[in-house]
């Protein structure tokens, strides 16, 4: 077992079910913001401009700080 696995195993045993399914969900959309964003060359500023939010809100989402609305993923993928 590596150092990953024993921290993800530690962060496992931590939560219920329900949020680690939830923690899982937000770094996976917070990794995929990140890859799509830098894939179009753009900076937080320019995905914020583009898809009508605001910085400190592209900023949060890839910080894995909240789990975005519905509304607000329609946004990004029209931006991306």
């Amino acid at each position: 077992m590596n150092n990953l696995d024993e921290f993800d195993q530690i962060v496992k045993s931590s939560m219920s079910e329900e949020e680690y399914e939830r923690h899982i969900l937000i770094s996976k959309i917070s990794a995929d913001l990140i890859r799509l964003r830098l894939d179009q060359n753009m900076t937080q500023t320019d995905l914020a401009e583009k898809s009508g939010l605001k910085q400190s809100a592209i900023a949060r989402l890839e910080s894995e700080e909240v789990l975005p609305k519905l509304s607000t993923l329609l946004k990004l993928a029209k931006a991306l």
